[in-house]
């Protein structure tokens, strides 16, 4: 039997309301990965994955300009340590 332990933490739509980026942790140990959804192609952001957090302490925060996104990165005993920003991506 297959136990999947996912779990999406933050889901937030972008200021404009045409994107949606959400914070999932893929492997039940609560280091999340960002997605960001094109709400009119209903795809991923093709060209992200190398670019958006994928040790992030859980949540974000959109830029006013729709394509900002600031996160926490967490430290070696999984404490928020950082703020970093994608700016317009």
């Amino acid at each position: 039997m297959v136990v999947w332990r996912s779990d999406i933490h933050s889901v937030k739509p972008s200021p404009s309301g045409t994107l949606l980026a959400y914070t999932v942790d893929f492997e039940g140990n609560e280091i999340y990965s960002v997605v960001v959804i094109d709400l009119a192609t209903g795809k991923a952001l093709e060209g992200t994955e190398d670019r958006l957090p994928q040790q992030a302490a859980g949540g974000f925060q959109w830029g006013a300009d729709n394509g900002s996104l600031f996160y926490l990165t967490q430290d070696s005993t999984q404490r928020p340590y950082r703020l970093v920003a994608i700016l317009n991506h």
